[in-house]
């Protein structure tokens, strides 16, 4: 199945966690993930939530002139349709895209070591 979002002409990077992640306290840790790197979820950043098992395919998504990067938190590219081999914790590209796969939030969240390896990720690919 084909997604059609709409997204603002701001929005940058997109950002895909699991649905059952929509918790208060993980999308509050989210927003500080990002405005760590000086992005504001809702604005720069569009949150895309998936059900555990299914999967979606961005189709035109990719082709908005603004976008420049992909977050996956425990979801794997593959689930909205993207080819190729992508490590976790690894800034990799897909096209002229920037993909960071890494654990889910809720891991995340008590993993010290988890945490530091997405940060040096998230400084690579948000460099200004």
């Amino acid at each position: 199945m084909s997604l059609d979002l709409e997204l603002e002409e701001r929005v940058d990077t997109i950002v895909i966690i699991q649905q059952q992640e929509l918790q208060e306290k993980l999308q509050k840790f989210l927003q500080n993930i990002f405005g760590a790197v000086k992005k504001n979820v809702g604005e720069d950043v569009y949150l895309l939530a998936l059900e555990k098992g299914h999967s979606q395919h961005l189709g035109d998504v990719l082709q908005h002139n603004g976008l420049s990067s992909f977050v996956f938190f425990g979801v794997q590219p593959k689930d909205v349709g993207f080819q190729g081999q992508f490590q976790t914790n690894r800034v990799s590209r897909y096209g002229n895209l920037q993909v960071i796969v890494a654990p889910n939030l809720d891991r995340l969240q008590s993993d010290v070591a988890a945490k530091k390896l997405l940060w040096a990720q998230l400084q690579q690919c948000f460099r200004r």
